[in-house]
């Protein structure tokens, strides 16, 4: 057997810097993504739920006014 005979055969593997590397670049990258869409879900939910009070406050001013009835009677 021949010391250099099987050089050849062996496939090169790429540095394990660059392996690491590459696996926190995809990390960082795959992290950037989930909290952008995880930003963009809490800030539809606040827009829904802005509106949804909104509404619900408009309706409390044409409600009537019984607390004011109340106190009103006490002056």
């Amino acid at each position: 057997m021949i010391p250099g005979e099987f050089v050849g055969f062996i496939p090169s593997l790429p540095p394990i810097t660059q392996t690491v590397e590459s696996h926190t670049l995809t990390y960082a990258f795959t992290w950037e993504i989930q909290r952008r869409q995880d930003h963009q879900q809490y800030c539809q939910w606040y827009f829904t739920m802005a509106e949804q009070h909104r509404r619900e406050l408009e309706q409390m001013r044409n409600d009537v006014d019984i607390l004011g009835w109340v106190r009103r009677d006490r002056r």
